[in-house]
């Protein structure tokens, strides 16, 4: 078994995992920016633990992990880990580089141990038993009562930096200066290819290769790491990079097969198979730099935590951790404007752009709570995102609207789904301005008096009010299912001289039916636009019902309807009529009705209604799904839900109703994931 599998397998086993969780909470650095709790404990209550070694048993789990180890696993106890604690991975930022690491309680250290590949050498560091990666940016320690996992990951944008290119040895990247005659290896292997054409191919390959590996050594030799483990970057111990499991030795014929080469045609290929191959090499050293860093760094953050060097983790207020006895996984994020920042590529905007540092930008979000639970059928994540005081009131503003009751009944119980947004429009127009004034402009400060200006402009111009009452903000799509009908398009027939001849041709396509309706007080800019549509002949008026023509073959016809102050907009004729004449008799949905109700942002899908869709449609479906499909009937719904603000906080829920079939939803996962592997 390789290190990174062996670093996914242990990071997968932290979600089948108390020494106390308050001891580990004592573990983690103050300045945490994310954390991860798995509740192993509120787990394995809510699903026996025989019930998942059953099931790893039938997918040969175990056996494949035997075979991998040497050793005889047979349940998830022997794998030395505490099954009734909670486990923890976690992320500090700095400038520099970005720690991962997780906090894995135990039950059994020597079970833990025989866990640990035998061809691994196990070091004494920090007096704990120890192993590495090959690169060393990888270390897993572990006493009697806790595994300890931490990886680094060096930012690009600290290696950029002159100081610390000159510190560690690091060469720009060859790309760069592949057009630059002043630069030494591009002026080399030009020279070697265009020397390329005066011998034959074997002598070509032979002088363009000794002659690119000599420059490229003077390099390599020119470069002190300062590490002891590590030996100048050379031919013989080149570290490719994503290879950190199975390194062989790279000789130069396997360097000429890793970029490609084959005979060449002409100079331009030799100069850019050149180039490509001092690419891998630049790619290989920095890489192989990068682990030395990360490696050193990584030991000495892991003693600060091993020893509570670092102060204490301390819950800040806000912070859900204190899940109920149906959570079995929370995730918080200390700020997310923070993760942006930290994330994004900023050297490379800043410099693409001309733009002032990033870390000025920020969109007023906080923290951030997910939760990640199981009620009874159920699986439920809801989420919570802290706003700056400005930010919230803005969205305060924003969402204080609810969609306009009328639309209700017009929510049939046959539909597939729908998809509620109530919003202020007034509020949108008037405060999204002074939003991007105030979040994108401090970044950009050489545009602040553009965006001033600008925002000012468009609260002039635009007359929030009367748009207001136009489009008041709240919507309601509904999708009422997908049928099969004939659609006319156009095509092209050729003669033999390829001249065309345009005709009309029929099929059968599949049409989503669809209803959207949205609430406005003055509707006279539709009705205008519309009667110009008439007047050019694009569009019919019959009844009171504007029929819009074929935008395109997969929507067929458009009809538009404004009555009781709804614009209705639907390609199914028959439901605008009936709406218009008033004889149109759904079946109301009722819970859903509930949902729209409670809820500023509402989408929801019938998922018991996916077979009957199939059925109609004569979609094929293949043998070993079948009875997976037919599971579909016993669903509930799919769902995402936001309520909009609570305080300063913006709320959000996604879940999925599964069938009703064994203690909750966890059985009902485990049972799926056994069939789904009996088909394969």
């Amino acid at each position: 078994m390789n290190t990174k599998l062996l670093f996914a397998t242990l990071l997968f086993l932290i979600g089948l995992s108390q020494v106390s969780a308050q001891n580990h909470f004592k573990k983690l650095p103050a300045d945490i920016n994310f954390l991860a709790t798995f509740d192993t404990k509120n787990l394995f209550q809510l699903v026996d633990t025989k019930d998942i070694n059953t099931t790893l048993n039938k997918l040969d789990f175990f056996k494949k992990l035997s075979d991998s180890l040497s050793q005889d696993i047979y349940q998830i106890e022997d794998l030395g880990i505490n099954l009734i604690s909670k486990s923890y991975v976690f992320t500090r930022l700095a400038d520099s580089v970005t720690f991962i690491g997780a906090l894995i309680p135990l039950s059994d250290a020597k079970r833990f141990q025989a866990f640990i590949p035998g061809h691994k050498k196990v070091h004494v560091v920090d007096g704990l038993q120890t192993i590495y990666s090959v690169d060393r940016s990888i270390r897993i320690s572990w006493d009697e009562n806790t595994a300890y996992v931490l990886t680094g990951v060096v930012k690009d944008s600290y290696l950029a930096r002159e100081d610390v290119k000159e510190r560690y040895g690091l060469t720009e990247n060859p790309y760069y200066n592949y057009y630059d005659t002043d630069d030494a290896v591009a002026e080399s292997i030009e020279a070697a290819a265009d020397a390329a054409y005066e011998y034959d191919y074997v002598d070509t390959l032979v002088d363009i290769t000794d002659t690119a590996y000599a420059v490229f050594d003077d390099v390599a030799d020119s470069i002190s790491i300062g590490y002891d483990e590590y030996d100048v970057v050379s031919d013989s111990n080149l570290i490719m990079i994503d290879s950190y499991d199975d390194y062989d030795t790279i000789t130069d014929n396997d360097m000429l097969d890793s970029i490609g080469y084959s005979i060449y045609e002409n100079q331009e290929d030799i100069y850019q198979d050149e180039t490509s191959m001092a690419y891998y090499r630049w790619l290989a050293e920095t890489d192989s730099i990068k682990g030395v860093i990360a490696s050193e760094w990584v030991d000495a953050e892991m003693a600060n935590i091993i020893t509570g060097h670092y102060k204490s983790f301390v819950a800040p207020k806000g912070f859900a951790g204190k899940s109920s006895k149906n959570t079995v996984a929370h995730y918080w994020i200390r700020s997310v404007d923070e993760l942006y920042q930290n994330f994004m590529p900023t050297g490379i905007i800043e410099q693409a752009f001309g733009i002032g540092s990033l870390s000025k930008l920020k969109y007023g979000y906080e923290q951030a709570n997910l939760s990640f639970d199981v009620d009874k059928n159920k699986l439920k994540l809801h989420g919570a995102l802290d706003l700056d005081q400005e930010t919230a009131k803005i969205f305060k503003k924003i969402y204080d609207k609810k969609l306009n009751p009328k639309m209700y009944k017009y929510l049939d119980w046959d539909a597939l789904g729908f998809l509620s947004l109530s919003m202020n429009s007034e509020a949108y127009l008037k405060y999204i301005p002074q939003y991007i004034q105030r979040y994108y402009g401090a970044f950009v400060p050489q545009y602040q008096e553009a965006f001033t200006v600008g925002a000012t402009l468009f609260d002039i111009i635009v007359d929030e009010k009367a748009v207001a009452k136009v489009f008041k903000g709240d919507n309601l799509f509904v999708l009422n299912g997908v049928t099969k009908q004939e659609i006319t398009y156009t095509d092209y027939e050729y003669d033999e001289d390829y001249n065309y001849t345009q005709i009309e041709k029929t099929k059968m396509d599949e049409i989503p039916q669809f209803l959207w309706m949205f609430s406005s007080d003055d509707m006279r800019i539709f009705e205008q636009l519309l009667e110009l549509g008439v007047r050019q002949e694009e569009v019919l008026l019959e009844n009171g019902i504007y029929k819009i023509g074929k935008v395109s073959r997969q929507f067929s016809n458009f009809y538009v309807l404004m009555k009781d102050g709804i614009v209705f907009l639907g390609n199914d004729e028959n439901q605008i009529t009936a709406i218009k004449n008033n004889t149109y008799k759904p079946n109301v949905d009722g819970p859903s009705r509930k949902v729209m109700k409670k809820n500023r942002f509402a989408a929801l899908f019938h998922v018991n209604k996916i077979p009957t869709l199939i059925a109609d449609l004569d979609l094929p479906v293949s043998r070993d799904l079948d009875n997976l499909t037919s599971d579909l009937a016993q669903y509930g719904d799919f769902y995402m839900i936001s309520p909009g603000m609570k305080g300063n906080s913006f709320q959000g829920e996604l879940g999925i109703e599964f069938p009703k079939k064994g203690k909750n939803a966890l059985y009902f996962l485990i049972d799926l994931l056994e069939r789904v592997a009996v088909t394969r």
